[in-house]
């Protein structure tokens, strides 16, 4: 079961903005620019569609557990 959830950001910047909450294009647009080839960490975003959409998927599945173990998000 899992107790704690992080979130990690640059310092300075704002917490708990999401790619998930940004229009489809603007997501694609922040990923590309953050892409590096050969860099473990931005490897994610090679393919930023595919990317993107699979996050989405998830964090679905993840917000109707938390409803369904009586969360209220």
């Amino acid at each position: 079961m899992i107790d704690h959830l992080i979130h990690l950001y640059k310092r300075g910047a704002v917490p708990f903005r999401t790619l998930s909450s940004l229009p489809e294009e603007d997501a694609i647009s922040i990923m590309k620019s953050l892409y590096r080839p050969g860099s473990i960490f931005w490897e994610r975003f090679e393919d930023p569609l595919a990317y993107l959409r699979l996050r989405k998927e998830i964090e679905q599945s993840i917000r109707q557990a938390f409803i369904a173990k009586g969360g209220m998000p």
